[in-house]
């Protein structure tokens, strides 16, 4: 079975397996804390959890679903708003493994913290586990988990291409092509590159680097793939021609360029198998 129609199988069921559980999506019986999350990823696990109606602060850029842009922001990825957090009185908080600092903060005052690590697509469906633990919703974490998981069981299955990949996470997208941040080794998009059977071109220790154009020259990858949040198309059409201020890459010359402007391209929380589909139908046999 191609990966894409795993993918979408498994999407169909958690499409059901929400629908189903529609009028609790919002609430659990059984769940009397009032929760916080630092991180857009950890968000959209929560909601997926149904525990919308239970979360009382976000972190800025935690947009979806729609629901989620009217809870209060009370952090961004490096800090935190103590004074307001103290205000709204979580009973815990869900951080990244990046976020330590805010677990020394979060128990001076006596808030209990879990870290959540999405750092790879295993530890992805992990994370849903272990927050529905937390919460004892493990029943509903299995569900969303074991269905995640059956992407894995084909994906890994999957022939090498021989090709690798370069990916862009950020840049200037109205000029030429003076710099990047890509991604390196240990990084949920390096994991994704790898579980789809390309290489990563990108051999860096350094999770997302900033990289010139002399060294995208000096790689010079067999496909790009650029992350813009992007929604304008005029914009989306300079962002890809910006690629020919280097006209010596085999993937411009192949026209191996390709653009992704949703959101989620770049967020390791549930909706990344909707991005993993698009990129394996995108590549289809390049």
């Amino acid at each position: 079975m191609r990966i894409y129609s795993v993918i979408s199988v498994v999407i169909i069921i958690l499409i059901i397996f929400i629908s189903c559980t529609k009028q609790k999506v919002n609430t659990h019986p059984d769940l009397d804390q009032k929760i916080i999350s630092l991180a857009p990823s950890i968000t959209e696990t929560l909601f997926l959890l149904g525990v919308a109606k239970h979360i009382i602060g976000v972190s800025e850029y935690s947009s979806f679903p729609e629901e989620a842009k009217s809870i209060q922001v009370i952090s961004t990825i490096t800090d935190m708003n103590l004074e307001l957090i103290i205000k709204l009185k979580p009973d815990i908080a869900f951080i990244l493994p990046s976020q330590t600092k805010f677990q020394e903060q979060l128990l001076k005052i006596g808030i209990k913290s879990h870290v959540i690590d999405q750092r790879s697509i295993e530890k992805i469906i992990t994370s849903i586990r272990s927050i529905g633990e937390e919460l004892k919703l493990g029943d509903r974490a299995k569900i969303v988990s074991d269905s995640l998981s059956m992407i894995l069981k084909n994906v890994q299955a999957m022939k090498p291409s021989g090709k690798n990949i370069l990916v862009s996470i950020g840049r200037d997208h109205s000029s030429d092509i003076n710099f990047i941040y890509s991604a390196g080794r240990k990084t949920f998009i390096d994991n994704i590159i790898t579980l789809l059977g390309y290489e990563n071109a990108l051999d860096s220790d350094i999770p997302y680097p900033k990289i010139s154009a002399e060294t995208i020259i000096r790689l010079d990858p067999d496909i790009i793939i650029d992350l813009i949040p992007l929604t304008d198309k005029n914009e989306i059409a300079q962002a890809k021609s910006s690629w020919n201020s280097l006209p010596s890459l085999l993937a411009v010359k192949n026209k191996n360029i390709y653009l992704f402007t949703s959101d989620y391209a770049t967020i390791p929380g549930p909706r990344i198998f909707k991005f993993i589909q698009e990129l394996s139908d995108t590549l289809g046999e390049k």
